[in-house]
């Protein structure tokens, strides 16, 4: 992701949070994550979550949380550019409501095919990098630099 940002013009700073213990009842990772930056979220433009993205078949999703019409509508026509991605109903499993629960404008991203992966080979052995697009991460990873890049 850095080398696709490199050379753009970028107005905002960018962290990228990479949260572990997700799937463990005291989701450990988030925990220590809220306790050291909760009093930052007002400034918090907007969060992406990546969970499950990429994955060869079906396309990849987004939806939105907290986000104004306004913002919805210049995403919306950013991603219309990638014929991969498409918007779907939101879905509250994963690390994006860290940030949705409070007030923050949060973009899930996952597979069309999430359901399925999550009962059959997420977390399994059959969970493997074959699976994986990298052409379609390689997209996902140029439409977040665009958000990035774009006046929200």
């Amino acid at each position: 992701m850095s080398d696709i940002l490199t050379g753009r013009s970028i107005k905002n700073g960018i962290e990228i949070v990479l949260f572990n213990g997700e799937d463990y009842y005291s989701a450990p990772g988030e925990t220590i994550y809220l306790e050291k930056y909760l009093h930052m979220f007002a400034s918090v433009k907007l969060a992406v979550n990546c969970d499950g993205i990429g994955y060869k078949e079906g396309k990849d999703t987004f939806s939105c949380f907290s986000v104004s019409d306004r913002r919805q509508q210049k995403i919306r026509s950013l991603a219309s550019g990638y014929p991969d991605l498409e918007e779907t109903e939101p879905w509250y499993q994963g690390d994006h409501m860290l940030f949705a629960m409070h007030q923050v404008p949060t973009i899930a991203c996952t597979s069309s095919r999430a359901q399925e992966l999550l009962s059959t080979i997420i977390h399994t052995d059959q969970d493997t990098l074959e699976l994986l697009d990298i052409s379609r991460l390689l997209e996902m990873a140029d439409f977040f630099s665009k958000l990035a890049e774009a006046e929200l």
